[in-house]
C-alpha cells in the first residue's frame, strides 16, 4: 500500500476516534445535524484530498461541500473556521490566457475565503442592519494598512503582477477581517465561531503526537502524490533529535500557534460544558499539542494567554496562587523523567538546549534595524539583499525573517507598521473596555471579552517570533475581527440597557 494511503488510515481512524469523544461537549453547543455534517464533511474532504491524486478534483468538492454547509447556517464564520485546517497550505496557480500566464495562486485558504467568504462579505454589505465600516477605530487602521500595502504592490511588479498582488491582499486580509467583525452580533454566534475553530485544530493534536512517537509526517507523502514539492515546507525537521510535527499546517511554529488560538477559544466554551473528564481531556489536546509542537513562540505564548485570562478575572490573588502552585508542582514531577526534563532544556533563555533559534532572532532585529532605518517610510523589495542581512544567511542558504512585525516594516515601512500594530493594539484595547463595562452584569459576555483578549495578546506575542506564513495571517485578522465584533456586541448591548432603563 503506497505510503500516502497508509497515512491515511491512520488519519481518519484517530480523527473519528476525536469526533467520537467530542461529540457529547459539542452538542452542548451545536445541534446533533450540524456536528455530524461537520465532522462528515472533515472525513470526507480528507478522504478525497487522499484518494484523487488531484489538487482541482479536491477544490472543487471542497467549494461545493463548503456552500453545502454555509446555506445550513445563519453565518459562515464557525464552518469557515472549521474546515481551514483539514488540508495543507500547498498553493497551485489558476492557468491564465493569452498573455497571462496565471490569474492567481490558490490554495485551502484561499478558496474558502473565496467560497465562504466573498458572498458573506456581499450580503452583509447589502443588508442595512450591518454595521457601516468605519465605526471603529480599528476599521481604519486595516483599511490604512490595506491601502498602502496595495498601492506598494506596484513598486517592482508589471501591472498584471501588481493587481495580481491587490487581490490577494483584498482577499487574504479585508475579507476575513471584514465578514468576522460584521458577522458576530450575538453571544450565540460567537459560540459557534470559535467552536467550529476548536474542533477545527483540537483533531491535529494527536495526530501531531502521532507524527512525533512514530517520526512520520502523516501529509508529506501526500505532497508527492498531488504533484507538490513533499519538501516545500521543510521536510524532517527535527528539534534536539526529536521530529517537529506540523500535519496539515506546514511548519511546527504555526501548529502550535493554532493549538494555542484553540486553547484560548476552548476557555470560553468550557463555561457550557459539564466538568467532567471529555472535557478536561479537550483542554489536555489542546495544551498538549502545543507543547509537543516543540515551538517555543507558542509555549510562551501559552503562557502569557493563560496569564492574562487568570489576571481579567476575579478571585485574581486566589487564582494566582493556585496557578503558581500547578505549576511549581508540574515543573518538580517534569524533572523526574528524562521528557519533562527534556522539554525544559529547550524552553527559552532558561534552558541550554538549542540556544541558536534564540540568538538568530536577537541578530536578526539587530542586523535589520539599519535596513528599516533606510527605508524607513515605505520600506523596500530588496531589502534582503542589504549587506546588513546578507550575514544572516542559514545554512539552507535563506535569510528567515522570523519576526512578522519586521517583516512588515522591512517591505513597507514604518506607515505601514503603524497601521499593523495600530490594528491589534486598538482591538485589545476596545476588548479590556469591553470586559469593563459588562463585568457586573454579564458574566458570560466578560468570559469572551477574557479568553478574546488573552488570544489576541498571545497572538501579538507568537508573531514575533514567526512571519506571515502558512495560516498565521489569516488567523491573527480573523481574531483582530473577532475583537471588533466583541466590542460592537458590548456597545449595542449598553445602549439597549440603556433605552430599556429610560422612562416612556
Amino acid at each position: 500500500m503506497p505510503e500516502h494511503l497508509r497515512a491515511l488510515v491512520v488519519i481518519l481512524v484517530v480523527a473519528a476516534l476525536v469526533f467520537q469523544i467530542a461529540r457529547p461537549l459539542a452538542l452542548r453547543i451545536v445541534s446533533t445535524d450540524t456536528f455530524s455534517s461537520w465532522r462528515n464533511a472533515w472525513l470526507g474532504l480528507t478522504l478525497c484530498l487522499f484518494v484523487f491524486h488531484n489538487f482541482w478534483v479536491y477544490a472543487l468538492l471542497l467549494v461545493v461541500w463548503a456552500r453545502h454547509l454555509a446555506k445550513r447556517e445563519s453565518q459562515v464564520v464557525g464552518v469557515f473556521f472549521f474546515l481551514l485546517f483539514i488540508a495543507p497550505p500547498a498553493t497551485m496557480n489558476i492557468p491564465g490566457f493569452g498573455v497571462i500566464n496565471h490569474l492567481f495562486p490558490v490554495s485551502q485558504y484561499r478558496l474558502l475565503t473565496l467560497a465562504l467568504l466573498l458572498p458573506a462579505a456581499l450580503g452583509l454589505y447589502r443588508r442595512r442592519t450591518t454595521i457601516r465600516y468605519g465605526e471603529s477605530p480599528v476599521d481604519w487602521m486595516v483599511l490604512g494598512y490595506l491601502v498602502l500595502t496595495c498601492a506598494l504592490s506596484f513598486r517592482d511588479a508589471s501591472l498584471t503582477g501588481g493587481l495580481r498582488l491587490v487581490f490577494i491582499q483584498i482577499t487574504d486580509i479585508f475579507l476575513p477581517y471584514y465578514v468576522v467583525s460584521r458577522s458576530l452580533r450575538s453571544l450565540e454566534d460567537f459560540k459557534r465561531a470559535l467552536f467550529g475553530f476548536a474542533l477545527g485544530v483540537v483533531v491535529l493534536s494527536p495526530l501531531a503526537l502521532f507524527e512525533v512517537v512514530r517520526y512520520w509526517k502523516l501529509y508529506a507523502a501526500l505532497f508527492a502524490a498531488l504533484g507538490f514539492n513533499p519538501f516545500e515546507y521543510g521536510g524532517y525537521l527535527e528539534r534536539a533529535g526529536v521530529l517537529r510535527p506540523d500535519v496539515t499546517l506546514g511548519n511546527s511554529i504555526v501548529l502550535g500557534y493554532v493549538l494555542m488560538v484553540g486553547v484560548g477559544c476552548y476557555l470560553f466554551l468550557r463555561a457550557y460544558m459539564p466538568s467532567n473528564m471529555r472535557t478536561h481531556l479537550g483542554m489536555g489536546f489542546l495544551v498538549g499539542g502545543v507543547i509537543w509542537s516543540l515551538s517555543r513562540g507558542p509555549w510562551m505564548g501559552l503562557g502569557l494567554l493563560i496569564l492574562v485570562y487568570v489576571f481579567t478575572g476575579t478571585k485574581v490573588m486566589s487564582r494566582t496562587i493556585k496557578l503558581a502552585l500547578t505549576a511549581g508542582v508540574g515543573l518538580l514531577i517534569a524533572i523526574q523523567f528524562p521528557a519533562g526534563q527534556f522539554l525544559i532544556d529547550l524552553l527559552p533563555f532558561m534552558g541550554e538546549s538549542e540556544a541558536g533559534s534564540v540568538e538568530y532572532r536577537g541578530n536578526l532585529l539587530t542586523q535589520a534595524l539599519p535596513v528599516v532605518l533606510r527605508n524607513f517610510w515605505f520600506g523596500s523589495t530588496d531589502f534582503l539583499s542589504a549587506p546588513e542581512m546578507q550575514v544572516m544567511i542559514q545554512g539552507q542558504g535563506i535569510i528567515d525573517i522570523v519576526n512578522s512585525y519586521l517583516a512588515v516594516a522591512l517591505t513597507y515601512g514604518v506607515v505601514a507598521l503603524v497601521f499593523y500594530a495600530g490594528a491589534f493594539v486598538l482591538a485589545a484595547l476596545h476588548t479590556w473596555k469591553g470586559i469593563r463595562q459588562t463585568k457586573r452584569f454579564d458574566e458570560q459576555v466578560a468570559l469572551l471579552g477574557r479568553a478574546l483578549l488573552a488570544t489576541l495578546l498571545s497572538i501579538m506575542l507568537v508573531i514575533y517570533t514567526v512571519s506571515g506564513i502558512s495560516a498565521v495571517p489569516l488567523v491573527y485578522w480573523s481574531f483582530i475581527g473577532i475583537c471588533v465584533a466583541y466590542s460592537h456586541m458590548v456597545r449595542a448591548s449598553r445602549a439597549e440597557k440603556n433605552t430599556r432603563g429610560r422612562p416612556s
